[in-house]
């Protein structure tokens, strides 16, 4: 079965207001809507606590025995520290003017991914654990119980968030959803729940500089091969292994090939191009204007 296009997902978007009131509706982890848990050696490297191997997809996700403890105390924690996030907490009257700027929510068309909707998934707690009228008059404050579901509810849908902000530009009390976002995020982290698409990256930095791991490197200038496209440098790295660069070798002779094809004058591959892990073409800036 072939995959299915976007317009036929489109089509099956309903916009309707749903049945069940937002709370009643559980969790569900989508298959190729959630990000993938982060290797536990990138968390460790950074010093982040509880890294370990876990799978969203499944039941058991591996929390600390305390980990309503560490949410609480970190909720609070944030809440004394960060005046402007204890007004968010506060002042949303749910309007709605935020819910079609979000792209994720014109995407999926849940109702969860309006940023409204999502921060609320956040008040829902903070209503229940810090204010009065919460725990007075639960749900019909708007307060619920942290549990395991709310909180993988929590971990599904501020991770499909990029804190673009557009939201906040349209809000007309100025609430800034990417902060709840981070906050909710900052939480994740003393729990473990790290997504490898950030955690990753991060270690890379810590370890090599850059967030795509690439290692210092040794260059080693040979004489200058002038074509269409200017000079040709070869680089070879200090261990040799450029897996990813491989490719290259069985790709460039061809390109030259065809430059060669186009022209009257020499242009040839550099004679010791096939012992080097990794090329770089450095471009002459005449060749791309007047």
């Amino acid at each position: 079965m072939s995959d299915p296009k976007p317009n036929e997902l489109i089509e099956k978007i309903d916009y309707n207001s749903p049945q069940k009131g937002w709370m009643d509706v559980p969790v569900n982890i989508r298959k190729g809507m959630y990000c993938y848990a982060s290797n536990p050696k990138s968390v460790e490297y950074v010093h982040l606590p509880h890294a370990r191997a876990w799978n969203p997809l499944e039941e058991d996700w591996k929390l600390p025995d305390n980990w309503k403890e560490i949410v609480h105390n970190a909720f609070r924690e944030r809440l004394d520290r960060f005046r402007s996030f204890k007004v968010f907490m506060d002042i949303c009257v749910r309007c709605g003017a935020c819910a079609d700027k979000c792209h994720f929510f014109i995407g999926t068309g849940d109702p969860k991914n309006m940023p409204v909707l999502r921060a609320e998934l956040l008040r829902s707690v903070y209503r229940n654990d810090f204010t009065a009228a919460g725990k007075i008059l639960g749900k019909v404050a708007g307060a619920r119980e942290l549990t395991l579901d709310v909180l993988k509810e929590w971990w599904y849908y501020f991770f499909q968030c990029t804190e673009c902000r557009r939201c906040s530009v349209f809000c007309p009390y100025g609430i800034d959803t990417a902060e709840i976002t981070i906050m909710a995020r900052e939480i994740f982290n003393l729990l473990g729940l790290n997504i490898d698409w950030i955690a990753t990256p991060v270690a890379n930095c810590y370890r090599t500089g850059n967030h795509l791991g690439i290692q210092p490197q040794e260059i080693e200038y040979f004489p200058c091969h002038y074509c269409y496209f200017g000079r040709i440098y070869a680089i070879r790295t200090k261990n040799g292994a450029a897996p990813a660069f491989g490719a290259l070798k069985e790709i460039v002779p061809p390109f030259f090939q065809h430059i060669q094809s186009k022209l009257t004058r020499s242009c040839d591959l550099p004679e010791n191009f096939s012992g080097r892990s990794k090329i770089i073409p450095v471009y002459r800036a005449e060749k791309f204007g007047p």
